[in-house]
């Protein structure tokens, strides 16, 4: 008899694949009249989220490529060099915050969080450097808190599901 010793078998764990997004309606129907399906709307607020931050990431790239006064170059040149990088950071990272809010991707919203918390705390703490108005801050804070309820709300749902 020849007897050898058997090799263990080695499982490679392989990572499922995300879920799609659905945007059809799939869910039950409450007794109220409809499901809220706050899911569908958390997909939504983020691709109105993607366009607007994509029209300010266009903005800044505005603001950098226009050209100044005259024969002395552009504008952007004449501001001090920690406000050209505030300038420069916030036209690539809306950018990318557009790409993954339009993707409805969880990378999206952590890099809109940071870029929307880091415009917040840059106006508080450097307000020479801080290149929005109060009103657009309010806004940033606004839209933080719809998101986090909506984020709330659609995980709710999909728990109960």
């Amino acid at each position: 008899m020849n007897a050898q010793p058997q090799k263990a078998r080695q499982r490679i764990a392989e990572p499922q694949p995300a879920p799609p997004i659905l945007i059809g309606a799939t869910g039950p129907v409450e007794a109220g009249g409809g499901a809220a399906r706050w899911g569908l709307m958390l997909v939504w607020f983020m691709r109105i989220v993607a366009l607007l931050w994509f029209a300010l990431g266009l903005f800044y790239w505005v603001w950098i490529l226009e050209p100044g006064p005259g024969a002395s170059g552009s504008a952007f040149l004449t501001l001090p060099l920690a406000r050209q990088g505030a300038i420069v950071f916030f036209a690539v990272m809306d950018f990318v915050a557009a790409i993954g809010l339009w993707l409805a991707a969880p990378w999206g919203g952590v890099v809109w969080l940071f870029t929307a918390l880091t415009e917040i705390v840059l106006a508080a703490l450097a307000p020479e450097l801080s290149l929005g108005h109060a009103t657009a801050l309010g806004v940033n804070g606004a839209l933080i808190v719809i998101y986090f309820l909506l984020n709330i709300f659609a995980a709710r749902e999909q728990a109960n599901a």
